[in-house]
């Protein structure tokens, strides 16, 4: 590992999600084990299913169940020091049942044909796992004759459905106890088919698949099933009524994925810098999980892998096509919303942890359910609903690349360079490229007003990756401003824009210095710090003009 100092520290488990080898090798392991005595707790409702964004730590809990509850692993050491070593609720359940563990994530899904050859291997893969049945005399011939028939992938599309539900009556009959189910990523081929000509076939084939496995199996003691989003009932889950689901909304289990603040501490004290916890909380938090704040654990393993460099580690661990479908078929409003949001703003909506897969494209506000749900956004209960943001630095990144370059894809540069101008009070590239993106791009946006221009403005900070806090319509000063960019980062200025419009006839070089003007007047750079450039910029139509002035602005808010 590349750090500084901490050489005692253990290795992090980059890209390794089994929990039995990060213990054997020494590895760095977040305690998560609390997760099993509630487990237990809850295991009388049937079936807990458990949605979190991707790399928030589903699979290696899956795993870590499997370690503590598999009979085959009795004797072992790994939970030793850990927090479920002193619950003795859980201890007579340790390696005391068989465990069906399957997972449905990276299956192919253009044709259905390719889905169901992938998914047959890894049920023939799971029968493997407990070749002792082949042989059992406590098993009568008929199920012999099943496993093997499964276990070398000779069965149809029937049998398929069934097959976790016969194993499961196998492994009865030969333990003597009901064996636990352990299913991630159970939405996978769902979302990943939602565009496909598959998607029907699929989504029938799964709605039986589960219904079999989770609902009319009486040979299973209880299942854990993990995933991104939660499908609606009549989607998926039709007819499953012992079904307990947790998500990102949910009080109960909200520290068990994910870091808490306390455990980005101890990874850092363990690193050798603890110093770097504002710098990691700037780039890594923003998440909440019920009412606990929560870090991405995959950012913060990698952060402190390489020597606490701070970067964008989040991006393009998996496929994101069900956020790009809503993108395509977003209206302008939808657009308008997101430009806002990945400029520092939020919104309110209403978010519905349960989407239901038909007409899930055709829902207008469909984009904010699947964005909270899959960690693009944070969502925080209020009035009226939830209110909705970016989490932090590394997610505006993210958010830039995987949604508004889908939906401004060719203005991206132009967005660029109109920020860099106004980074560096060049008076020529602001008018350039204002010019440049609204000429090109009539039909990307409606210029009604001067909140139009403003959004396009804002729109650009969106390729400085997080690096401002981006204010709209918000009190300063004497009044409210239209645009202010308060700098992340020391080596930037702060930016405060004021928009005006000009009628056909009216000077834009008047509007642009009234616009200046009304920021001095009215004090809306009031208590910041540092240098600061002010910007009067006057559209008429597809033209702009602006001007310009720099100051050091230090005073408190509203000083004279």
């Amino acid at each position: 590992m590349e750090q500084d100092d901490g050489e005692d520290m253990r290795g992090a488990p980059i890209g390794r999600d089994d929990f039995k080898r990060i213990r054997d090798m020494g590895l760095l392991y977040v305690d998560k084990t609390g997760l099993i005595p509630e487990v237990l707790r809850n295991s009388g409702k049937g079936v807990l299913l458990f949605t979190r964004p991707r790399r928030f730590g589903k699979t290696l809990n899956l795993s870590m169940m499997d370690a503590f509850f598999n009979l085959r692993y009795k004797g072992n050491a790994w939970f030793e020091g850990l927090a479920v070593d002193g619950a003795e609720d859980a201890a007579r359940h340790k390696s005391a049942y068989p465990v069906v563990r399957i997972s449905l994530g990276g299956l192919s899904t253009s044709r259905f044909e390719y889905f169901f050859e992938e998914l047959r291997g890894k049920i023939a893969s799971a029968y493997m796992d407990f070749g002792y049945l082949r042989d059992s005399d406590r098993i009568d011939g008929v199920l012999r004759k099943e496993y093997l028939e499964t276990s070398a992938s000779q069965f149809d599309r029937n049998h398929a459905i069934c097959s976790v539900s016969m194993l499961c009556a196998m492994l009865e009959a030969h333990h003597g106890v009901s064996p636990i189910v352990l299913i991630d990523e159970y939405d996978s081929p769902i979302n990943s088919s939602m565009d496909k000509d598959a998607f029907d076939e699929i989504a029938e084939f799964l709605r039986s698949f589960y219904t079999a496995t989770l609902k009319d199996n009486a040979h299973i003691s209880f299942a854990v099933v993990t995933g991104v989003m939660q499908i609606a009932k009549e989607s998926i889950f039709s007819g499953l009524n012992n079904l307990y689901v947790n998500n990102i909304l949910s009080e109960d289990f909200s520290e068990c994925f994910g870091f808490t603040r306390k455990d980005v501490k101890d990874v850092l004290d363990e690193a050798g810098h603890p110093e770097k916890f504002d710098e990691c909380r700037g780039w890594y938090d923003g998440y909440r999980f019920g009412s606990t704040d929560v870090y991405n654990p995959w950012s913060i393993l990698n952060y402190v892998d390489r020597g606490c460099r701070p970067d964008v580690y989040w991006a393009n661990t998996s496929s994101n096509d069900i956020i790009g479908n809503l993108v395509d078929l977003a209206g302008q409003d939808t657009l308008d919303e997101l430009a806002a949001l990945g400029s520092g703003g939020s919104v309110t909506k209403r978010v519905e942890p349960a989407v239901p897969v038909r007409g899930l494209l055709s829902r207008k506000d469909s984009i904010y359910s699947v964005m909270a749900m899959s960690g693009y956004l944070n969502a925080v209960a209020c009035k009226g609903g939830h209110r909705l943001s970016v989490p932090n630095r590394e997610v505006f990144s993210v958010f830039r690349d995987a949604l508004l370059d889908r939906a401004y894809t060719d203005v991206q540069s132009q967005f660029r360079l109109l920020f860099q101008g106004l980074e560096k009070g060049d008076i020529g590239a602001i008018e350039e490229n204002a010019y440049s993106i609204l000429a090109g791009n009539a039909k990307s946006f409606q210029l009604k007003d001067e909140g139009d221009y403003q959004l396009l403005v804002a729109g650009a900070a969106m390729a400085m990756l997080g690096s401002y806090r981006v204010r709209m319509e918000e009190e300063a000063g004497n009044g409210r401003a239209d645009l202010i960019m308060e700098r992340n980062s020391g080596r930037r200025p702060n930016i405060v824009v004021e928009f005006k419009r000009a009628k056909p006839g009216e000077d834009l070089l008047a509007g642009a210095e009234e616009g200046l003007w009304q920021i001095k007047e009215k004090g809306y750079h009031d208590g910041m710090k540092g240098r600061t450039i002010l910007y009067g910029i006057c559209f008429r139509n597809k033209e702009a003009k602006a001007v310009s002035e720099r100051v050091r602005a230090s005073r408190p808010l509203g000083a004279r």
